[in-house]
């Protein structure tokens, strides 16, 4: 019925009543309205054509999923804006091989498939409604010129694919009529390489992400020209040179910049501070100088002074009071900290000043955060006692400073810690000069996963209480928080396919400390642990009998305390141990073993005098090689070159038993001999 004029008419129901009908074709006949659902009565239909009528439309297309004969389909034109169930029910037909959706196509989602290789010239061929391709996370390495020719296309996402060549290949590819409606382009996580090409044609671009792949050379001038551009995002390459000249002034929509993790040197241009929309700039891993002048951010003058006076000294920062997150980590900053610094911004909730060289005292933090904040003031000179921080905190690393006074001050001050941090899931003080006995207080941290307390001075023994460390005691499960509360210095340099698997952290550092007492067995029940560090200590007592609970542990590390007894044979159950050190204690007994505990270097055990057996050269009593070997028969050599007496009484001896254990049976059993001769019997002919 197609090339007819059926005058504007719906579909007629009836037509889903020829259940023997194998084609139909309506193409180009003038219908419209809504697609009937009766169409799904026609189970033989091998070929459906329902192309080229322009006011005809789909709210659903589950009843295609009843076409299981379906071969070709045709709905070119068919509004299909509601259908969005269209891609699951295609997917469903196991003998379409052809599927024409041209003009009627506005969003298509490929992502996360196992889609491979060069994409054909003829794939979306002229689909002039298409506004959104995801391509994401595929085997795609190369696009057709065809893309080019989506001249409706408005965001085109190919990240994480095996893109390679020149970026400006790729682009050529996409300077049909696609330049002139593309808005947000994402290329990130692909092997893409050459210099950054020119973006002129490209005068609609909204949001470019080009981070992660081999990008070298400098900005182009023409970069500059983009300005509808409100997020850029060049970090991880290999770019290198500095600024070009207007960069940051004619880019005045900007919003989001980071160009972090690249090789550009000079000076950031003074027409970065003309950038009044800006909420997000990442220029940290580069050769950048130190910036001089005068600066306007936020429409606001900023007096900026050079790096190397103190940041914290620079009136520009007085001014900010809107930011959330504060990082100027490893800035080499060499300064104290005012006291206006701590009432900057109301809605701060993540402030990280760690690896510099900031000294001077904390005031009560109590007050000072928004939200669920994190701390990290780390690597730095700070000094005296540790203040009150926010009820709501999530991380507290304040490792490497100078902080001093009692550890009691975690349960004195209305006690800060325990029931009054519910969300703490990072409390590091790691190298600092707290002493005292360990509150416990501290076992009311159900949330925490990292705990660090090493290189102290602490005393007393270790709470029993560990144990209500509930996150601990748990396997897999972890903080949402903790995956980005963990320091950058431990993660730079990491894999993000690993990344991800950060929040699994679990870990107790009580090293370098005077603590004494035993090892509580209740620590024992913290089975999602992946490292235990108690040593250089005074702990006395047993290894804890029960220790191989800790299936998940990684590291063990119980070296330089007084533990006396025997390993225990729970051991063995440490099946993905990787580091073990137990060396310079007071243990006794036999190693036991276990492939796993044979596996560790001598090292790991040495220091413990009454300890023996593999990997030490000590072996245990009983197992020792003999002083002398038993006497053993002399065998001479005869000259015809074999052994006498011995062979002989050997050979005899062998010969004497094995005839008559063979030949003697087959005398006194009838039987077997009479089965033994038919078998000859059989063989003979």
């Amino acid at each position: 019925m197609s090339f007819n004029d059926f005058g504007g008419q719906q579909i007629q129901d009836f037509i889903g009543s020829l259940n023997k009908l194998k084609h139909l074709s309506l193409s180009a006949a003038n219908f419209q309205g809504r697609i009937p659902y009766q169409l799904g009565n026609l189970s033989r239909l091998q070929s459906l054509d329902l192309s080229s009528n322009l006011a005809m439309y789909a709210e659903k297309l589950e009843w295609l999923s009843h076409l299981s004969d379906l071969r070709n389909l045709r709905v070119d034109n068919v509004q299909l804006t509601n259908a969005v169930d269209w891609l699951q029910v295609v997917s469903k037909l196991p003998y379409l091989k052809k599927l024409q959706l041209q003009g009627s196509l506005v969003t298509l989602d490929l992502s996360y498939n196992k889609i491979q290789g060069h994409i054909p010239d003829y794939a979306l061929w002229n689909m002039s409604s298409l506004l959104y391709l995801d391509l994401t996370e595929n085997g795609i390495n190369g696009i057709p010129k065809s893309f080019g020719n989506l001249c409706g296309l408005k965001t085109l996402s190919l990240e994480s694919n095996n893109l390679t060549g020149q970026l400006a290949e790729l682009f050529l590819n996409l300077s049909g009529c696609t330049k002139n409606t593309l808005q947000v382009l994402r290329l990130n996580n692909n092997m893409l390489s050459d210099s950054l090409p020119d973006f002129t044609l490209f005068s609609s671009l909204r949001e470019l992400y080009n981070y992660e792949n081999r990008l070298n050379g400098s900005f182009p001038n023409s970069l500059t020209q983009l300005s509808n551009l409100t997020i850029l995002d060049l970090s991880r390459n290999q770019l290198v040179g500095s600024f070009p000249d207007g960069f940051c002034a004619i880019l005045t929509s900007i919003e989001s910049l980071d160009v972090s993790s690249n090789r550009l040197n000079g000076s950031l241009p003074e027409s970065i501070g003309q950038l009044s929309s800006i909420l997000d700039l990442d220029v940290s891993s580069n050769f950048l100088e130190a910036l001089t002048g005068f600066l306007h951010f936020n429409s606001k003058p900023l007096d900026w002074e050079p790096a190397n006076r103190g940041i914290m000294s620079q009136k520009w920062l007085q001014t900010q009071h809107t930011f959330l997150s504060l990082d100027i980590s490893n800035a080499g900053i060499s300064d104290t900290i005012p006291n206006w610094f701590w009432d900057l911004s109301p809605n701060l909730n993540d402030l990280n000043l760690s690896h510099n060289h900031i000294s001077g005292m904390l005031p009560d933090l109590s007050l000072k955060f928004a939200g669920y904040p994190g701390i990290d003031l780390s690597y730095n000179n700070l000094e005296g006692q540790i203040p009150p921080v926010p009820a709501n905190m999530t991380s507290l690393i304040l490792s490497k400073n100078n902080f001093s006074g009692s550890i009691s001050f975690l349960c004195e001050i209305t006690a800060w810690i325990g029931d009054s941090l519910p969300e703490l899931a990072i409390l590091s003080l790691r190298s600092n000069q707290l002493h005292g006995i360990l509150p416990v207080q501290l076992c009311n941290l159900e949330k925490v996963q990292v705990l660090d307390f090493s290189q102290n001075h602490l005393s007393g023994s270790i709470p029993k209480c560990l144990d209500n460390f509930t996150m601990m005691a748990q396997k897999e499960s972890s903080n949402a928080f903790i995956t980005y509360l963990i320091p950058f210095s431990l993660t730079s340099g990491i894999d993000s396919e690993y990344k991800s698997t950060l929040g699994l952290v679990k870990s107790i550092d009580l090293s370098t400390n005077n603590l004494s007492g035993e090892i509580p067995n209740e620590i024992t029940n913290l089975v999602g642990l992946i490292s235990m560090n108690l040593s250089r200590n005074s702990s006395t007592g047993k290894i804890p009998p029960k220790i191989g609970q800790l299936t998940w542990l990684n590291s063990l590390d119980l070296s330089r305390n007084l533990l006396t007894g025997e390993i225990p044979e729970s051991f063995y159950q440490l099946n993905l141990l990787g580091v073990l050190n137990l060396s310079y204690n007071n243990l006794s007994g036999k190693i036991p073993l276990d492939n796993k505990l044979q596996s560790f270097d001598a090292l790991a055990y040495t220091g413990n005098p009454e300890l023996c057996g593999d990997p030490l050269p000590d072996k245990c009593p009983g197992n020792e090689p003999p002083d002398h070997q038993s006497p053993a028969i002399t065998f001479h050599e005869g000259e015809d070159g074999f052994v006498t007496l011995g062979f002989y009484v050997s050979l005899v001896l062998g010969f004497i038993i094995g005839f008559w254990g063979v030949c003697g049976t087959l005398l006194l059993n009838r039987s077997w001999r009479f089965c033994l001769f038919q078998v000859f019997k059989r063989c003979k002919r």
